[in-house]
């Protein structure tokens, strides 16, 4: 039981440091969510895309780019079910910053339905980010 308890402030710990206004503390916050607790901070951040709060929303795309390439299936299938455009949005951006830290082409067949539907979407938002 203690150890359940412990986990969960450790966790609680740094969703302080994922939300303090310090970039610097952000980024070890978003490095140690991905090493830690890697499931729960994926579900936390998922569910942070489609959030009112600009600044949670770019916190979490930032933080979901630790991921790498593993994040790329279940964004592509978040944004392929998604009609809300904020998420869909961040699904795009998520998959902006993965593409300009590592190599996408093994996983081209995947993010194809992604561009041919979103470079044809009338949301200029999608547009403008699939054009990243």
């Amino acid at each position: 039981m203690e150890d359940s308890i412990t986990i969960n402030r450790a966790f609680q710990a740094l969703l302080e440091d994922f939300n303090h206004p310090n970039p610097n503390i952000n980024k070890e916050a978003f490095a140690n969510m991905h090493i830690y607790f890697p499931n729960k901070s994926k579900l936390f951040l998922i569910n942070n895309l489609k959030s009112n709060n600009v600044e949670i929303r770019r916190k979490s795309v930032k933080a979901l780019a630790y991921f790498g390439t593993s994040i790329i299936s279940e964004i592509v299938e978040l944004y392929l079910k998604s009609s809300i455009l904020t998420l869909r949005v961040s699904c795009l951006k998520v998959l902006v910053k993965l593409s300009a830290k590592n190599n996408l082409d093994d996983y081209f067949n995947d993010l194809l339905p992604i561009f041919e539907l979103a470079v044809k979407d009338e949301s200029v938002e999608i547009t403008l980010t699939v054009i990243s």
